[in-house]
């Protein structure tokens, strides 16, 4: 058996534990499967479980695959929350496969090395084991990311096709992926080895119309209720809670506290004030509040746009999900966004030097230093996935893409779309070491067959 193969079943094994522990901590104290926003998913499958329909009572905040999900996971017909997250748990699998498959289309080391990674990701395993939507848009979107890349390899337009499906199918289950035709569409009419202007412009349409079509029913229903065809109304919250702020500190100085104190109580004022049939209509409020932080954003200068959008990205780059073992352990501590700080190295000092949770920190730095190891690793498998070019521009889109949309919002969870690729560039890395090329392994490019 080769070295990298043994490495790979010794981290599937060291995973299995990992997520293990995971699962029986959550499963030991429910209460953790319920707070925050996973209490609204579990709502929602409860809903549509006694109701059967997606109609005005389940709402136009979220969209509606993953309490469907929860829903056939027996959530609301008196099943266990905990079955929900063991089945979560093993369609984690599908990602560390697809990391895998993704591997292979450069050789059977990096494939193993790549796979032990996926394994072995904390934030894979931490958020299988929440009732949140990241649990199952990651299989799917991970998959779509390997049936993108082997389009970018391989150039085979059904792997383009089944990519912008399994895409929209994600934004089904979480919005932040609603634009990614906008960047997607660009690469590929740009592409390396594209081929004629003919070709490009069917790849960009294809994944347009597929990615399109599997949003239309959800998009017409909203249409027929509420007289807008849009995906979801929790554009306030984001835009006016985290985006706006996060500028504002950086334009005017607040800390962040400051900011969302301020711009919230700026828009509350604001929504009082929009006639009754704004008002009363949740995607004519949502309209209304990002034309307001839409003004906001093109009044502010460039430079604090700048600040906050590289900021943010630094954060979600290197944020480790080692601290979201703060909740799961039930930790008290002072959280990131009730630190004070004129922008976020000010915030991330005070945020250390001022939480009231000694081990929290702990877990921050240690996390952190395992994490810029990681990132410099990761570093040197950019060789590698620079040598299939098309693929390298494919996976630089999608990191654009996340950092972009999510903006002066960071955190470990928000990088989790191409966490697979993090994985991929890792083993892409350790598979140049002469470790396995002593041992005679594959050090070719394999190519992938079937889906």
């Amino acid at each position: 058996m080769p070295p990298s193969r043994r490495v790979l079943i010794l981290a599937l094994a060291a995973g299995c534990l990992l997520r293990a522990w995971l699962f029986a901590t959550v499963a030991g104290s429910p209460d953790l499967l319920v707070a925050a926003d996973q209490k609204m998913y579990v709502d929602l499958a409860g809903y549509l479980a006694n109701h059967l329909d997606v109609g005005l009572g389940f709402g136009s905040e979220r969209t509606p695959l993953y309490p469907l999900f929860l829903a056939l996971c027996g959530v609301g017909w008196g099943g266990s929350l905990a079955f929900a997250v063991l089945v979560q748990n093993l369609l984690g699998g599908v990602t560390v496969y697809a990391v895998w498959r993704m591997g292979r289309l450069w050789s059977a080391t990096a494939a193993n090395l790549a796979g032990a990674f996926a394994a072995l990701s904390l934030n894979l395993a931490v958020y299988a084991n929440q009732t949140l939507t990241e649990a199952l848009f990651m299989p799917l979107f991970a998959w779509g990311l390997f049936l993108l890349l082997r389009h970018a390899a391989q150039g085979r337009m059904r792997d383009l096709g089944w990519a912008a499906a399994l895409f929209g199918a994600c934004t089904l289950v979480r919005s932040a992926t609603l634009y990614l035709p906008l960047f997607a569409a660009p690469y590929l009419l740009l592409r390396p080895g594209g081929g004629g202007a003919g070709r490009r412009l069917g790849a960009a349409a294809l994944f347009c119309l597929l990615f399109g079509l599997v949003l239309a029913p959800w998009l017409a229903r909203n249409a027929a209720l509420y007289g807008h065809a849009g995906l979801t109304s929790q554009g306030a919250p984001h835009l006016i809670g985290w985006i706006v702020p996060g500028v504002a500190q950086y334009e005017e100085g607040l800390s962040q506290q400051q900011a969302m104190a301020k711009y919230t109580g700026i828009w509350a004022e604001k929504q009082a004030a929009l006639p009754p049939e704004v008002r009363d209509n949740p995607f004519a409020q949502d309209a209304a509040a990002k034309a307001f932080a839409a003004d906001y954003l093109r009044a502010a200068s460039p430079v604090s746009l700048a600040k906050a959008w590289f900021w943010g990205a630094v954060k979600n780059l290197f944020t480790p999900v080692s601290v979201e073992l703060a909740y799961i352990l039930k930790m008290d501590w002072t959280h990131f966004s009730d630190s004070p700080g004129a922008g976020f190295p000010q915030q991330a000092w005070n945020f250390l030097a001022h939480n009231k949770s000694t081990a929290y920190v702990v877990f921050l730095l240690a996390g952190t230093g395992l994490t810029l190891v990681l990132r410099l690793v990761q570093l040197l498998g950019l060789g590698p996935l620079w040598r299939k070019p098309a693929a390298f521009w494919a996976a630089a889109m999608v990191v654009a893409y996340v950092l972009a949309v999510s903006g002066p919002v960071g955190y470990a969870k928000y990088r989790l779309p191409f966490e697979p690729l993090l994985c991929l560039l890792a083993g892409l890395a350790a598979a140049r070491m002469s470790l396995w090329r002593k041992a005679g392994e594959d050090a070719v490019g394999v190519r992938s067959g079937g889906a």
